[in-house]
């Protein structure tokens, strides 16, 4: 619970920084958005959640779950849902409540698809990161540095288990306990590169949910009458997907402002239209998160006590 406290704090904190930084003027556009402008943003949304479901569907298929075709826009729903409400990798919890009461899904399996998901999208995003760099002569730069990292993450695993295996401590129970599941994890990990038909299919369904993300941004663009280029657009809507791994406030909002709106200045481009952007699709999910995935909660797990299921789940 402290937790959470300190991260809805962190999130008014974040939240006024931003106000500060961009003009009132620019805030005073979001409440000219009309109601039907909103519905389009909520369809595209929803779009959205249904590429993720389907990367769900194949993922967890690699390891024998075969979930329902409700599952597909349900699950990631629910999944955002509990990470509004418990920010700091609610989502996370969620799915690995979920699938071992229902499937006796390993707590390692499902962390490992959301490491890997989280992934694809870190390197899509900082190989277009790098292609706009070079195109743009600042590859020697804080942005392209950046983007570097982003595109060689799955090396971090790598690295991580190397430094495990080769740790041979045994006495500190809980150290030797961390190194057996990060070893799990690891392999979990590399089981899911290793499957070349998954990937395949992950890359495109992956490639679908970023050119509909960049529809979604460049209508959201045109209704707040800027007048971005399309590598804008794209910029925007990959941090955007990005900034999902740091999960420090309630539906990473605020944190994702501040990153896309950071890197944007970094690769010398408008940052107070990306904040704006992006907080109008954060708002658009506020809307889906407190009505479609307060019901497939309850869908799930047949109660609104999320307090009642962390308790239950420890016993």
């Amino acid at each position: 619970m402290r937790k959470n406290l300190i991260s809805y704090f962190f999130l008014f904190f974040l939240l006024t920084a931003l106000f500060f930084w961009i003009d009132l003027s620019d805030i005073k556009i979001l409440f000219k958005i009309k109601v039907h402008e909103i519905f389009y943003s909520i369809i595209f949304a929803l779009i959205i959640y249904f590429f993720s479901g389907l990367m769900y569907l194949l993922t967890r298929k690699h390891y024998g779950v075969k979930i329902n075709f409700k599952d597909i826009i349900l699950l990631p729903a629910a999944m955002n849902f509990w990470g509004f409400i418990f920010p700091f990798q609610g989502s996370l919890f969620f799915t690995t409540i979920y699938f071992k009461q229902k499937y006796n899904m390993k707590v390692t399996e499902s962390f490992s698809i959301n490491i890997y998901l989280y992934m694809v999208n870190l390197i899509f995003t900082g190989f277009i990161g790098l292609f706009f760099a070079i195109s743009t002569n600042i590859i020697f730069s804080w942005f392209s540095f950046i983007c570097l990292l982003l595109a060689l993450s799955p090396l971090s695993i790598l690295i991580i288990h190397i430094i495990f295996y080769n740790i041979k401590i045994r006495q500190n129970r809980l150290f030797y306990k961390i190194k057996i599941f990060y070893e799990k994890l690891s392999l979990n990990i590399y089981s899911l590169w290793s499957n070349k038909k998954l990937c395949v299919s992950i890359f495109f369904i992956n490639i679908f949910k970023i050119l509909t993300n960049i529809c979604w941004f460049y209508w959201i663009s045109k209704i707040l009458s800027f007048n971005l280029s399309f590598i804008s657009i794209t910029l925007i809507s990959l941090f955007m997907m990005a900034s999902i791994i740091i999960k420090i406030t309630p539906g990473n909002l605020g944190v994702t402002q501040l990153l896309t709106g950071g890197m944007m200045g970094l690769a010398g481009l408008e940052p107070e239209s990306a904040i704006l952007i992006t907080l109008l699709a954060n708002a658009t999910t506020i809307l889906i998160i407190f009505s479609l995935g307060l019901i497939s909660n309850i869908f799930y797990f047949k109660t609104i006590n999320l307090f009642y299921l962390i308790n239950s789940k420890k016993d």
